[in-house]
């Protein structure tokens, strides 16, 4: 002990010789952390953050260098490095040293690779932080990339690669590269595998991490549960162990698309049997303008789901059963506005009519100017998120914060992605220009899409066609920009908390209903849950996949009515445990119980239109059958669960069921099944007793209510040994 002590002991050190600059970094009102923001003598980027009520301390460093800084000889170099440096270090040798101590002491250690960062993180006790930070930065300081650990750790790339095969996310990400500038890094194989690091890798990794890893090319983020000047003093003397080399950033000088390469149709194929269209714009680097968010005021109104939608149009034709918006980064220049939506089986006979109407959608936003109260109205809902912000576990804050290190001023490392300041109609308009049918990559996705090559990494089959889009003319529909925010919370004033803590406050033969004011943490936000109970309860082979398609048809009901509510921070759940409806409304409790009436009505009273039952019936057998597809240790851990519990079915025995539902029988089901029930609720939060009155009231309007006792499902005892073979298509397996 003494001697793993001194090894930590805080030697004399003149801390402000050595720190550049020290920033304090500002809040949110509800944030009861301190934060400070340090630039050392070595460029390294140090955020410091003090958390006295915290049960962990965790940390992550974030190098500024990912899988685009590959060399060309060696793709996944810059993965397989991050591996090495967890085993060992000259200074702690030993291979298994790090994870040991920290998952001996009740923490965690990962690390994650983006394009242009690599970010290693780990939490654990306060008790032991210093001395895993010790350790933690030895690994840039003086890793031992031993010979002797290469092949293990080649083997557990390669383990991952053949992991990942099968992963539509992944396939779909390899299979888009195609269609790129060859010469730009986005083409790059970013996993590596045994072929890729093959002779001469070692030599590669000590070159690589030589010339890539430097501190003035990091950003430190680090939380512990003591004041900010203790922390500086011991963080601050082993950051400044690690070198700085002195590099620039890492630029990227060729356009992720050439000239003449879009308009381009890239069709590619699943495993699962999903089909969707991505239309991708490449348009320059959104990051800068992170006050005006143009991209943000512009994804939000096309990916809006209300009434004159674009999603709400495709939906009613029967072509679509998601639609999503929203930009990423390609590059330090560019951008990607992307718009992914998920296909019926109708919907992928016309592809070409919804391109045309997506592009009818942005001629309707060009044909307006951008509008104040619309950025406004954004700016509001991302306001009231930053002013009652919660706090989020130690390992997310760091893990989230030390990429950003990189792009964005101190005064604003907490601030920017709710920032929303400044109105720029004009910058709006030219990024609004970029959305033109002749810059744009769309993207058709199935498993049984025909396809004429093969992606050399993944074996995924593909089509590229470089040349103007299929287009169809569309018989228009009502499609409009959306209506003012209805659901935007009002009345934001936050009640006494009276102690008392959950109490019973109804209770008759129809149910109870707790009650507990708890605003501990500032916020004006509540949550009703209420669970619906009868007498046979989720158990039953038929009352599992029916209460899991009327979920669906509750939720597609309603999406278009409180879409609003979604944006503006008010949400809900409706779950089916196995002893009943759950039905769940959270956020702020302005509006919590109007958004809960508008739920209740449609659980009760929901009609049920034939072409929907249809759609959403092929939509869960689809998703029942692709759970063939699952990682195999899910698949083993669902069917331990189907042996062990009454109220587990497994996903194929469920899909052969559904198959015979009728329309008729669900409306059967459903009103058998709400014929009565007996309710435990519980109002939590920002919340009065009228507030109980108002439930009551609603309850009362919507529900037949009955006390009785509801069914419980059971525990199947397993008393001798019990083999069941799961067969699965998997080279993981």
């Amino acid at each position: 002990m003494a001697i793993l002590l001194q090894s930590c002991a805080i030697t004399p050190y003149d801390i402000d010789s050595v720190v550049k600059a020290r920033e304090e970094i500002p809040k949110s009102p509800n944030d009861d952390r301190h934060y400070r923001y340090l630039k050392l003598a070595n460029n390294l980027r140090v955020v410091l953050i003090s958390d006295q009520d915290t049960d962990r301390a965790a940390a992550s460093l974030s190098v500024y260098r990912g899988n685009y800084s590959d060399p060309d000889a060696y793709p996944g170099l810059a993965y397989f490095l991050e591996h090495m440096l967890f085993v060992g270090t000259q200074k702690y040798p030993d291979p298994d040293g790090f994870s040991i101590f920290v998952e001996s002491h009740g923490g965690s250690q990962n690390a994650a690779m983006g394009t242009d960062y690599t970010n290693f993180f780990f939490d654990i006790q306060p008790g032991y932080f210093r001395q895993a930070m010790d350790r933690f930065t030895q690994f840039f300081v003086s890793p031992k990339l031993d010979y002797d650990y290469v092949e293990r750790e080649k083997n557990a790339v390669d383990s991952e690669y053949r992991l990942y095969l099968k992963d539509d996310g992944w396939r779909a990400q390899i299979a888009r590269t195609v269609a790129a500038n060859p010469d730009h890094p986005y083409v790059k194989f970013s996993i590596g595998n045994l072929e890729t690091l093959d002779s001469g890798v070692h030599e590669a990794l000590r070159s690589f991490f030589e010339d890539e890893y430097s501190s003035n090319q990091m950003g430190l983020v680090v939380l512990s549960n003591e004041p900010l000047d203790v922390i500086e003093s011991w963080v601050v003397r082993m950051a400044m162990e690690i070198e700085n080399r002195a590099l620039a950033p890492h630029k990227v000088s060729e356009p992720l698309f050439l000239p003449g390469q879009l308009p381009a149709t890239l069709t590619h194929q699943s495993l699962e049997q999903n089909h969707s269209l991505r239309f991708s714009f490449p348009l320059p680097l959104l990051d800068p303008f992170y006050r005006q968010k143009p991209g943000n005021y512009l994804a939000n109104l096309i990916g809006h789901e209300g009434e004159g939608s674009l999603h709400r149009v495709l939906i009613e034709k029967g072509w679509i059963t998601w639609l999503s918006a929203g930009g990423v980064k390609a590059d330090d220049s560019t951008s990607l506005l992307a718009v992914s939506i998920g296909l019926t089986e109708e919907g992928r006979d016309h592809v070409p009519q919804i391109t045309d109407l997506l592009f009818d959608y942005i001629e309707l936003l060009k044909s307006q100017d951008p509008e104040e109260w619309r950025f406004k109205e954004q700016g509001i809902v991302s306001d009231l998120a930053f002013r009652f912000e919660e706090e989020s576990d130690p390992l997310s804050t760091v893990y989230g914060m030390s990429p950003d290190l990189a792009s964005y001023p101190p005064k604003d490392l907490l601030t920017y992605p709710y920032l929303m300041e400044e109105f720029d109609p004009e910058l709006i308009n030219e990024y609004l220009g970029y959305l033109r049918l002749d810059n744009v990559l769309l993207e058709v996705i199935g498993h049984d899409v025909q396809t004429d090559s093969v992606e050399s990494w993944f074996k995924v089959g593909y089509s590229l066609d470089r040349g103007p889009l299929s287009i169809i003319e569309a018989v228009p529909g009502e499609l409009d920009l959306p209506e003012p925010n209805t659901f935007l919370p009002q009345d934001l004033t936050i009640r006494e908390d009276d102690g008392q803590g959950p109490r019973l406050v109804f209770d008759d033969k129809s149910g109870q209903i707790w009650f507990d004011v708890d605003t501990e943490f500032g916020v004006p936000r509540s949550n009703i849950d209420i669970s619906l109970r009868d007498a046979q309860g989720l158990i039953s082979l038929q009352n599992v996949v029916s209460a899991a398609l009327y979920k669906r048809l509750v939720w597609d009901d309603l999406n278009t009515l409180v879409y609003p509510a979604f944006l503006a921070g008010v949400g809900y759940r409706v779950s089916s445990p196995p002893k009943g409806f759950r039905i769940a409304t959270f956020g702020y409790n302005d509006r919590q119980l109007v958004l809960l009436n508008k739920l209740l009505a449609s659980f009760v009273e929901l009609d049920i239109k034939p072409d929907r039952f249809d759609v959403l019936k092929t939509e869960l057998l689809r998703d029942l059958r692709n759970s063939q597809r699952d990682l195999p240790f899910r698949q083993t851990q669902s069917a331990v669960h189907d042996l062990l519990l009454s109220s587990s079915w497994g996903a194929l025995e469920q899909a052969d069921y559904l198959e015979a539902v009728s329309l008729k029988d669900m409306i059967s089901w459903r009103e058998a099944k709400l014929a009565s029930v007996d309710v435990l609720a519980m109002v939590h939060g920002n919340v009065a007793m009228e507030d109980v009155e108002k439930l009551r009231v609603a309850l009362d309007r919507h529900l037949s209510l009955q006390d009785f006792l509801s069914t419980k499902p059971q525990v199947r005892e397993v008393n001798q040994a019990h083999l069941d073979e799961v067969v699965i298509d998997h080279d993981d397996a």
